[in-house]
């Protein structure tokens, strides 16, 4: 019977095999997940590719706006006051009538005539006048339909041999209405007419020229 004896290993043989194993182990340590050298990177690399960070708006938001169509112009002038017609002689006011009065009379003693006496008719005529210049929107001493002063007066009941009338508008007071009709030839002449004895005085709101201002009409007379 053979007895198999035990052969030794060579010491290069041993090297060879302890270098294969090293090999094997450093090639499965690669291969291992739970590295964690490349489980930082892996997630270094997963925060860097998938984080979104907020974008800030600066841009700043368009109020919503509102259009009509058609649009409504504007107008550029404001239309006139409707104006009310007096029913009197107030306009002005009383004393504004006595004050023209009191200059046509310092002005005729200047000239050394007698002075002017109210008359209530002649009071009524210019009455008459300005809210007849006011109604059909006129500025003279015939009307548009031909209405005259002579028939004017004759309406309010004052009946006289000589008469004539003054009138006026854009002024602002007493003193250069009559100022005005002394540089005029005619009025000046109704103004120191010797005959003459009686006067009235009215005065009316209006608009006239685009302006808010007043007509004036001063009505003379001699009498019956």
């Amino acid at each position: 019977m053979k007895t198999s004896i035990p052969s030794k290993k060579s010491p290069v043989g041993i090297i060879i095999f302890s270098l294969i194993c090293l090999f094997i182990a450093l090639f499965a340590a690669s291969q291992d997940n739970t590295n964690p050298e490349f489980v930082e990177l892996s997630s270094t690399e997963t925060s860097f590719t998938t984080q979104v960070l907020p974008v800030k708006n600066t841009q700043k938001p368009v109020k919503p706006a509102v259009e009509s169509h058609p649009k409504t112009p504007v107008p550029t002038q404001q239309p006139p006051v409707p104006v009310q017609v007096p029913q009197n002689i107030s306009g002005m006011g009383q004393a504004f009538n006595n004050t023209l009065i009191s200059l046509v009379n310092q002005e005729r003693l200047k000239a050394g005539l007698d002075v002017l006496t109210p008359n209530s008719a002649l009071n009524r005529a210019a009455q008459l006048k300005v809210e007849d210049m006011v109604k059909n929107n006129y500025f003279a001493h015939t009307s548009p339909s031909g209405r005259t002063a002579d028939s004017i007066r004759f309406e309010a009941g004052y009946d006289s041999a000589l008469d004539g009338e003054n009138l006026a508008v854009l002024f602002k007071t007493a003193p250069e209405i009559i100022a005005a009709w002394m540089n005029s030839a005619t009025h000046k002449a109704n103004i120191l007419q010797t005959v003459y004895r009686d006067v009235g005085v009215a005065t009316a709101f209006t608009v006239y020229k685009g302006q808010n201002t007043f007509f004036v009409a001063m009505e003379f007379g001699s009498g019956s």
